[in-house]
Order: C-alpha cells, then sequence, then structure tokens
C-alpha cells in the first residue's frame, strides 16, 4: 500500500507541475530576473512572403486577401501566396482574379490535393521574402500585426516569431468557445513566459513566421507550426512571442469538430517531436526542459490522470486529503455530465464557463493523451477535411 501510495503522489505531482508549477516558475523567475519583452525598433521593413494553403475556401478567401492587402506595411515589400490544394469550388478563381489585379499576390497550385504542408513546401520554394510568415485562410489580421511580427528579426539570434491568436466571441459556440478561448489564454500566457524566459517552443499556424534561410521541409504528415519552431531551437536559434501581433479566428462551433482537430494536430506534433530527438539533441538545455513540462507532459496528462484515479479509488484511506481529493474529482466530473446534458438538451443553462470549461479540460487532456499514441504509433494525416463550422 505504500508503494502505491508514493506513485499516486508522484502522479499528483505531475499533474500540478504541467498545470500549475511549470506556468507559475516561469512567471516568478522572470520577475526575480526582471526579464521584460525586449523593446524593438520600428521602422525594419524587410521583404516579406505570406504564404497559407487553401482548400475548397470560397467562403473566407476573399476576406483573406483583402484582409492581407490591407495591411500596415509597404505593399512594394510583400508578397502573398495563396496555394491552391486542388480545390473542388471557386477558391482557385478568387486567387486567380486577385493574382490578376496585385502584382504582390500569387496564385500557386494544382488540379491534384496533396495537403497543407505539401502544399507550403512548394511554395516556400518560389518564395523571395528574406522572412516567411505563414497563416491560415479563414484567419483575419489586425492590421500592425505583420509590422509588428516581423521587428524582432533585426536580432540574429531570433529564428521566428509567434504572434497571439484570439477566438471570436461565436453564441452558437458556447461550449467549445468557453473551453478553447480560456484554454487558449492559458496557452498564451505560458507561451509569453517561456519567451520572456527564453523562447516560445511551438507556434501557432495562424500566425508565425520563420527566416527563410532557416526553414526546412516538413515532413507531409508533421505539423508545420511545430516541426519549424523545433527544428530552429534545435539550430540555437529562438523564437519570440510578440503579443501585439493579433490574428482572429472563429472557434468551432461543436465541441466534436474540437476533437477531431486535436486527434488530428497531436499526432503531428508528436511525430515531429521524436523525429528530431527534441529530448536530446538541443545545443542548451532550456528547450528541452521546456518542451518536456510543457507539451511532453500534457499529453501524457490523460493517461497519468487515469492512474490516478485508480490508484484513488485502489487507496481507500479516511484521511481528509483523500476524502477532499475525492470530493473535487466527484464535482468536476459531475459539472462535465450537466454540460454534456446542456449539449444534448441545449439548455442555455448548462452552457454556463462553470460547466463547460471541465467538459473542455477534460475532452482536451484525454484527446491529446490518445493523439500522443496515435502518434508513437506513427499514425497521422497529410490530409484531412475541416471544420465547416470555423469559417
Amino acid at each position: 500500500m505504500l508503494m502505491i501510495e508514493i506513485i499516486f503522489w508522484v502522479l499528483s505531482f505531475i499533474v500540478i507541475l504541467n498545470l500549475i508549477l511549470y506556468p507559475a516558475f516561469l512567471y516568478i523567475l522572470n520577475r526575480i530576473l526582471n526579464r521584460e519583452n525586449q523593446k524593438y525598433i520600428d521602422n525594419y521593413y524587410p521583404f516579406i512572403t505570406i504564404l497559407f494553403s487553401a482548400y475548397n475556401e470560397e467562403k473566407v478567401i476573399e476576406r483573406r486577401i483583402k484582409n492581407l492587402l490591407s495591411l500596415d506595411y509597404p505593399m512594394d515589400k510583400i508578397e502573398i501566396i495563396a496555394a491552391d490544394d486542388g480545390s473542388k469550388d471557386a477558391t482557385c478563381e478568387i486567387i486567380k482574379k486577385y493574382a490578376f489585379e496585385y502584382r504582390n499576390v500569387r496564385y500557386q497550385g494544382s488540379k491534384e490535393r496533396k495537403g497543407k504542408v505539401v502544399r507550403l513546401n512548394e511554395a516556400v520554394k518560389s518564395a523571395h521574402g528574406e522572412i516567411l510568415i505563414f497563416t491560415d485562410a479563414n484567419t483575419i489580421y489586425d492590421r500592425e500585426a505583420v509590422k509588428l511580427l516581423v521587428r524582432p528579426f533585426i536580432d540574429p539570434r531570433v529564428g521566428a516569431c509567434g504572434g497571439d491568436l484570439i477566438y471570436e466571441e461565436i453564441e452558437e459556440a458556447l461550449v467549445s468557445q468557453h473551453g478553447e478561448a480560456t484554454y487558449w489564454r492559458y496557452e498564451t500566457f505560458i507561451k509569453e513566459e517561456e519567451s520572456r524566459f527564453y523562447s516560445m517552443v511551438m507556434g501557432a499556424g495562424a500566425i508565425y513566421a520563420v527566416r527563410k534561410e532557416l526553414y526546412v521541409d516538413v515532413p507531409p504528415t508533421f505539423a508545420d507550426d511545430s516541426y519549424i519552431p523545433m527544428h530552429i531551437l534545435k539550430n540555437g536559434y529562438i523564437m519570440v512571442f510578440v503579443k501585439d501581433a493579433k490574428a482572429y479566428e472563429k472557434p468551432a462551433e461543436k465541441l466534436f469538430e474540437e476533437i477531431k482537430r486535436r486527434l488530428r494536430m497531436v499526432p503531428q506534433d508528436v511525430r515531429g517531436y521524436l523525429r528530431l530527438n527534441c529530448c536530446f539533441t538541443f545545443k542548451t538545455i532550456k528547450p528541452a526542459l521546456m518542451l518536456f513540462c510543457h507539451k511532453f507532459l500534457r499529453w501524457n496528462l490523460g493517461i497519468v490522470i487515469i492512474l490516478w484515479f485508480l490508484l484513488l479509488y485502489k487507496i481507500k484511506k479516511s484521511a481528509i486529503i483523500y476524502l477532499i481529493l475525492w470530493s473535487m474529482s466527484l464535482t468536476f466530473i459531475i459539472l462535465s455530465i450537466i454540460s454534456i446534458i446542456g449539449l444534448i438538451t441545449e439548455w442555455r443553462f448548462f452552457k454556463l464557463k462553470i460547466f463547460t470549461l471541465p467538459l473542455y479540460f477534460l475532452t482536451a487532456v484525454f484527446t491529446a493523451s490518445s493523439g500522443y499514441i496515435v502518434g508513437i504509433c506513427g499514425f497521422s494525416k497529410s490530409i484531412w477535411e475541416k471544420a465547416e463550422t470555423t469559417r
């Protein structure tokens, strides 16, 4: 029984380390060391290429291109490459229309569907910008986002930069919106503190930038926004979080769509992590520890929580600490069940944050662990279907 209790408290420490201690440690250490976000000159305008892949995006593609053409950045220093991945709708025609009207807009693609990463690899080969900015077809940038995003590249140590992705408020997406928006604010806080401490470890595909000479072809079944930052960190460069460079996206309206997205993304991230041997091959220990505490433990959190519950049931002690843990666990599960009832019945009362956040948290950690298992088994997709409600 003693060994079971020891394992139980080790698992408890892992959960607390990942969710609380790691971000708290970064926050406190940054304040003790007085580490603030570095200030950069505001007249740095390198030639940039903005790239995105599109498949059947006729609903949003025109808005996206117009948004990029309205950025507060010299238009003679912007190249926009829209890579069509064999769309069956009017996406191709819309891109070609803007490519005809604007010299800095380029169409690229073919009728064959190859997948987002393949299209981005192809687009990079023909890009002329010294800085590559990656985005999505359904993303909207603040006018100053790109100008702010590229400023840190004046520092030769900076290999990549990531912006702040914000999810819009959509009434129809209450469950996924409350959960995803809150979870994303939490992740954004960690990214900002990691950047202050040393470097971000992964980016957001909607808004991140890379020096072109540091870009390497991403394997088709991997995620570009995790593979490229990890590759850059391995080579001794850092990735800076630029909080004021803001991008906006619509969240999935259905929780099931969010589950599918995570089950696709996590295996891609895990395969990149394993491919690059991220625990052992960094030039310094900092990024390896940060990836371990932030991502590796998060991917395994669902497995840890299941074992934690099983051991808590096995211990069966009447000590006050175990009674408190049982009460907290049962309350958390009950709130999640109530939220599921709200999903089924569509009663608005059951979609309050007190119910939806526990459900989203459990969904996030267990889909991440499921994705981790899929990833280490070598399975991930290069082609997938987008969540239509995010358009």
